[in-house]
């Protein structure tokens, strides 16, 4: 105890035991912050030291698999657009061509192209082509399908594999003479 401060009585003249020592916490309280002073400067209760290190310890791996799973997400969407870009070239290229098989020749080859162009590597890659209505005025319809390895659409090696299809037609010129041949 402070040798300034008064000594707390804890009995009086007559004997009865009572503890006066209002005055001794009063003092106390303007001399050094204790535990009610503190909570209401800080706003915090005084058993709070170190919570919000814990609160981080939890929340930041929380945040990380948050972040890697938008990373993937994105990843596995451009992806997708992709292979529907690749569609989309493919049914043109095979529209531009005079007869069934080289249509389907010609858009094997701008899926192809499109894809690697882009950096998609495919396990799988396959690439159908309806040309049922090849005649002028008719459409070509080109279905892409790839299978890709999930490990690499993200940073986080998710594992199984995608497989992501887009199909697309074009028009064929309805005043353009077609070969009835491959």
């Amino acid at each position: 105890m402070p040798p300034d401060s008064p000594e707390p009585r804890f009995s009086d003249q007559s004997g009865k035991v009572s503890v006066i020592v209002a005055e001794h916490q009063a003092d106390a309280c303007h001399r050094r912050p204790g535990r009610i002073r503190r909570f209401l400067t800080t706003g915090r209760p005084v058993g709070d030291r170190g919570s919000s290190i814990i609160e981080l310890v939890i929340v930041t791996p929380i945040v990380i698999v948050l972040l890697f799973t938008m990373v993937a997400l994105g990843r596995y969407s451009q992806n997708n657009i992709l292979v529907e870009q690749a569609s989309a070239a493919a049914a043109r290229a095979a529209s531009l061509t005079s007869s069934p098989g080289q249509g389907q020749r010609a858009a094997q080859g701008a899926a192809d192209a499109a894809l690697s162009g882009a950096g998609l590597a495919c396990a799988a890659m396959t690439v159908s082509v309806d040309t049922s209505v090849f005649r002028p005025g008719g459409q070509v319809s080109v279905t892409v399908t790839c299978t890709s390895d999930l490990s690499s659409l993200a940073l986080t090696g998710v594992p199984g594999s995608a497989t992501l299809h887009s199909t697309s037609a074009a028009p064929l010129e309805a005043f353009r003479a077609f070969g009835a041949g491959s």
